[in-house]
């Protein structure tokens, strides 16, 4: 949540920050000429924090009779409660107060009844600061339009059943089997037109070490699974398809260039995009701190991924490329949309 925005959008409204002795907890007054004061109170129930609901409720007696004896006519005091699990409101309902709960989890203002609908038009404004984090949080789970991630469940599906097909009919491992069932092999791609062999090379792999290191990645580190819920079913599923392409593209160009007699199969090509377009998208949003352990764990996979002599470097360099300009261009897309 990006409190320097919500902190200006109220003094851009006529409430100034008043003192505060706590981190969890800040002030905003705004008094007009009839000497009306509002008080807007900022709660941050975040990250192991514990305040109660009856708390809540005596300190907003308080503030209000504080300023009430002072000379002020009329005190109207808001809580606006950003809190990271479920909160006990019955006392701040029984004695009248105003509060909205913002559940920072589900990402959601909740608006009980007899509240009000809205506070100097800052539920816009943290409506707003909510979109963002979806579009930008990828960390989250659950957050974003795909809730089940059934195009990452479907890939791993087929990478596992052309697999097994190809081992019950004993095709083996060998250079002639990957051939026939259409690996990457540049002669074949630009001397035959036999194109086809982008695709077909992104669902096969060399081994039961190759194509369980990768499904691990997609699957169980979860790099598909959290940028399929970040990006939606479809987005997700053109990312991983442009990105394999793109990949292998790139290898059989270069090893026409370079006229080497390799093959090139397996899906770290796609799988190498989505952590291009991953690590933009948390640099470009600040999230890269928060997410320290994820990005060492992504950049370790990257490095060990790439130590084996047997490892299409051209492939994983050329998918990393397009993972990460086409994160650029959607985090474009997704910041028009929400100026307009």
């Amino acid at each position: 949540m990006n409190w320097d925005n919500i902190y200006l959008k109220l003094n851009e409204k006529g409430f100034n920050p008043t003192e505060s002795n706590s981190d969890i907890v800040d002030f905003y007054v705004k008094v007009t000429d009839e000497k009306k004061m509002y008080i807007c109170v900022i709660l941050k129930c975040l990250e192991g924090v514990t305040v109660t609901a009856d708390s809540i409720a005596k300190s907003a007696k308080r503030l209000e009779n504080k300023f009430l004896i002072g000379g002020y006519s009329d005190v109207s005091v808001m809580h606006i409660i950003f809190a990271d699990r479920e909160m006990e409101v019955q006392e701040l309902v029984e004695d009248d107060n105003k509060f909205w709960i913002v559940d920072t989890v589900n990402q959601k203002i909740m608006v009980y009844e007899d509240q009000p609908d809205d506070y100097f038009g800052m539920k816009d404004v943290i409506e707003e600061e909510i979109r963002k984090c979806t579009n930008y949080d990828i960390s989250r789970e659950g957050e974003a339009e795909a809730k089940i991630p059934f195009i990452t469940i479907s890939i791993v599906a087929v990478n596992i059943l052309v697999f097994l097909i190809g081992a019950f009919n004993l095709l083996g491992v060998n250079g002639d089997a990957l051939f026939n069932l259409g690996c990457l092999d540049y002669s074949a791609v630009y001397g035959k037109g036999e194109y086809y062999r982008i695709i077909t090379s992104m669902f096969l792999h060399g081994g039961y070490d190759h194509i369980s290191s990768n499904m691990f990645i997609l699957l169980v580190i979860g790099i598909g699974m959290q940028t399929e819920r970040w990006l939606g079913h479809f987005q997700f599923l053109m990312v991983y398809l442009v990105s394999g392409m793109g990949a292998g593209i790139v290898s059989s160009t270069y090893h026409l260039m370079m006229k080497d007699e390799v093959v090139s199969v397996g899906a770290s090509g796609a799988i190498y995009g989505l952590f291009g377009l991953i690590t933009v998208a948390f640099i470009m949003s600040d999230k890269i701190k928060e997410q320290g352990v994820r990005i060492v764990i992504m950049i370790a996979l990257l490095i060990v991924g790439s130590l084996s002599k047997e490892i299409d470097m051209a492939a994983h360099m050329g998918g990393l490329a397009i993972g990460a300009i086409l994160s650029l261009g959607i985090l474009r897309r997704k910041e028009n949309e929400d100026e307009g």
